[in-house]
């Protein structure tokens, strides 16, 4: 995935052939999702889907810490391929014996796997999109996800009802197989393969240390993580806000505002900005809190009341569309993580932000759906503000800025540290 670095993002072929493979392997996934939080639902309600979104947490650990600094020498391609085959297999558990057990046992097969995916895409990407183009191509590669998300999340909940949720696990499967075929065809960037360095590498990896070694990027973790608290509690939350047909629409009225927004942010060049970020990060904050009030009055309502249902639909689709400014920690952390080190820090990232999707979950399962969003935006609003507070006074942060080094960034001496 070697292209020249003119500013279109129709330059860079293969980088979007990559994204057509992760658009059809996450339309597979969320169909997939659907079935495992109708699965974990009627097997033990709110719990049972806070622990399937959890389960990733432990082998996902395993995975950032111990195989992705492995695989940062290793090429794109095969690691790529394996891993898509390693889906199919996490799977199977699930599609031949449908339970909540085999549902929390899939999450977390697909959940260690999906993390060392995300963090060889990363490098893959970072690879392919020059800093130029990389704020565009982030925002139009999140719309796509969310709509994705949509058509995933609102067609898996539908197939899981009307038929089963073994027809949507086999379309998840099907998904890992085109993806894989349409990888098979791009033209990665060449890896050299470096010799062992004289010091020992640390065990668990350099991901943690360059995450926590710079002021900057460690607010921007801290915020992130915080801000995940919430990034899946809609869908969380959704079985329990209406039992009526209006469900599906509840489920993916998240991605579908983030889908808008996302396009809309990328063309106000939100994305590139990390002031702008964490604006919108505060926003997004303040926004949770107001909704989990809308929430109490809305819940009052019978579960199978129409209003309740579309109140789940309104405050769902906000919560999405306030929430693309994850996709401005994405694009920071894509141009300031040094070269050496993108595989282990996207996995690590991609772990940390599932991770703390799933102790949201359980925010939500212990407060309900009302205090758990009330609780989550008290959370992230003050880190926010803290964060905006710290990057304002300094200078508007904007990716692939003039002093950054363009060969290592993120480097002693920019200034800058990796955004997420």
């Amino acid at each position: 995935m070697t292209d020249p670095a003119p500013g279109r993002l129709r330059d860079h072929p293969h980088a979007l052939r990559l994204q057509v493979a992760n658009t059809i392997d996450g339309l597979g996934t969320y169909v997939g999702l659907a079935a495992l939080i109708v699965m974990g639902y009627h097997s033990t309600l709110l719990l049972g889907t806070a622990m399937v979104l959890a389960a990733h947490i432990l082998p996902g650990l395993l995975v950032a810490f111990f195989v992705a600094p492995r695989l940062q020498h290793r090429q794109r391609r095969p690691l790529l391929l394996m891993t898509n085959a390693l889906g199919v297999l996490a799977l199977v558990p699930a599609i031949a014996a449908p339970s909540g057990a085999t549902a929390i046992l899939a999450a977390a097969l697909l959940g260690a796997t999906s993390v060392a995916t995300r963090g060889v895409q990363m490098a893959a990407l970072a690879e392919a999109v020059p800093a130029s183009v990389r704020g565009r191509f982030y925002g139009v590669a999140g719309s796509f996800s969310q709509g994705v998300q949509v058509v995933g999340l609102a067609g898996g909940g539908a197939i899981a009802a009307a038929l089963s949720p073994r027809a949507a696990l086999l379309i998840d499967a099907g998904s890992f197989t085109v993806a894989a075929l349409v990888i098979a065809t791009i033209r990665f960037a060449r890896v050299v393969p470096v010799r062992a360095a004289t010091s020992p590498r640390p065990v668990m990896g350099s991901a943690l240390q360059v995450v926590w070694s710079n002021p900057l990027l460690r607010m921007l973790a801290c915020v992130t993580w915080l801000g995940a608290l919430a990034g899946t509690v809609p869908e969380i939350a959704s079985p329990a806000v209406t039992s009526t047909n209006l469900l599906p629409m509840v489920m993916a009225a998240s991605p579908a505002g983030g889908a808008v927004a996302a396009l809309v942010g990328t063309r106000l060049g939100i994305f590139s900005r990390v002031v702008d970020t964490l604006r919108l990060a505060v926003v997004s904050g303040a926004s949770l809190m107001l909704l989990g009030g809308g929430m109490y009055a809305a819940m009052a309502y019978p579960a199978d009341s129409v209003t309740r249902a579309l109140y789940g639909v309104l405050a769902n689709a906000l919560i999405g569309g306030l929430w693309v400014w994850f996709l401005g920690m994405m694009t920071a952390f894509a141009e300031y993580t040094p070269p050496t080190e993108t595989v282990a820090v996207g996995s690590f990232m991609s772990w940390s932000v599932g991770a703390a999707s799933g102790v949201g979950g359980f925010v939500v399962a212990l407060l309900g759906v009302a205090g758990g969003y009330t609780a989550l935006g008290l959370l992230l609003l003050p880190a926010a503000m803290w964060g905006l507070r710290l990057v304002t006074p300094a200078m508007p942060l904007s990716m692939g800025m003039p002093n950054a080094d363009a060969d290592h960034p993120g480097s002693p001496g920019t200034g800058v540290v990796p955004p997420s």
